[in-house]
């Protein structure tokens, strides 16, 4: 009777021993949906995530018993590596067109695409566009560039004395004048800025123009008081009135200076004329002129003279031909149509400060 007991229990305990190395259901479930993975692609998600579910479900003696599980662990692997390449297909194909405004976006694609691993990069489809993307990033901002280095407040160094006396050909028949003995050169204040409409306008204020001609004032003077002075000796001579050999000996024998002679005969100085011409020649309804005749604008409310919309439409950063800019130096080599600037032509700038 106790051999039967214990061949009972020996016969449960070997029961029990057979049915513990035997899968569960739910283990079999698992490697099921490992097995079925198939070739990961970023498609493979909901699968690969659905079989870790039901691992991760299993109690430890069963996840023991999931003889699959290095399957698992590679379809992870390919996964996170496939899911890594379509976001930086993804970052690429969203970048659109090209400004500097998409400098952040392409530099995050490009860490996107460094940051791969080996094998990696070679699988993304559209990498050739994000090389084409940089390369149109990089004109997009060395022309900015360019733009931005043509702007801010510039000096602009004009000699206005063969000019001056090419406007005083006319009345200078007979009077013999050197140019290099009046230095009228002056600088003028000017601003470079990018309007609205994407064009540039070079203007300088109505108070720069003024303090500009002004600064030519001593020049001009004694260049007009050699004119005058040879006209009135020459007038007289050819009058009859006295030869004399220069505008000394006519004030000597005249008892008066040329201003005085001036004051007498037009009731003015010379500076007073000068002064007269100049605020006629700068006044608000002259610059309401220029600007009615198109060479160049004029804003009057904030007292600046834009030079013309020829120079807004063909100088710009992307037509090099119109200017040189080498360092702190700025040459404007298209003309900006007819005017009292036209003979100033090319024009020199240097960088104010």
């Amino acid at each position: 009777m106790k051999k039967k007991i214990l061949a009972l229990i020996l016969c449960a305990a070997l029961a029990l021993s057979l049915a513990g190395c035997g899968k569960s259901a739910n283990v079999k479930a698992a490697e099921e949906q490992i097995a079925a993975l198939g070739e990961i692609t970023v498609d493979s998600k909901a699968a690969v995530e659905a079989a870790e579910a039901a691992y991760a479900a299993l109690t430890e003696k069963e996840k023991e018993k999931v003889e699959n599980l290095p399957a698992l662990t590679e379809a992870r692997e390919a996964l996170d590596s496939a899911l890594r390449v379509r976001d930086v297909e993804d970052r690429i194909s969203a970048l659109g067109e090209i400004t500097i405004d998409s400098k952040a976006v392409v530099e995050a694609a490009e860490a996107a695409l460094d940051a791969l691993i080996e094998g990696e990069r070679s699988l993304v489809g559209n990498a050739a566009d994000l090389t084409a993307a940089r390369e149109a990033l990089d004109a997009a901002l060395e022309l900015e560039a360019k733009r931005q280095a043509l702007l801010g407040a510039w000096i602009w160094t004009v000699d206005a004395s063969d000019l001056i006396l090419g406007e005083l050909e006319n009345s200078l028949e007979g009077v013999e004048l050197d140019p290099s003995a009046y230095p009228m050169e002056f600088l003028m204040d000017v601003t470079m800025e990018l309007r609205e409409d994407d064009t540039y306008a070079m203007y300088i204020s109505e108070e720069s123009l003024r303090s500009a001609v002004d600064s030519i004032r001593p020049g001009l003077m004694s260049l007009i008081r050699d004119m005058i002075s040879q006209m009135i000796v020459q007038q007289f001579a050819n009058a009859g009135l006295g030869t004399y050999n220069s505008l000394e000996d006519l004030e000597n024998a005249m008892g008066m200076s040329l201003d005085e002679m001036m004051e007498a005969a037009m009731g003015t100085s010379l500076d007073e004329l000068f002064d007269e011409m100049l605020n006629e020649s700068l006044g608000e309804d002259t610059l309401s002129e220029m600007s009615a005749e198109g060479n160049y604008q004029a804003d009057v409310a904030e007292g600046k003279l834009y030079f013309s919309e020829k120079l807004e439409e063909e100088v710009s950063a992307d037509n090099c031909e119109m200017y040189r800019l080498e360092g702190d130096t700025l040459e404007i080599i298209g003309h900006m149509g007819t005017g009292m600037f036209e003979n100033f032509y090319p024009v020199t700038m240097h960088r104010a400060g």
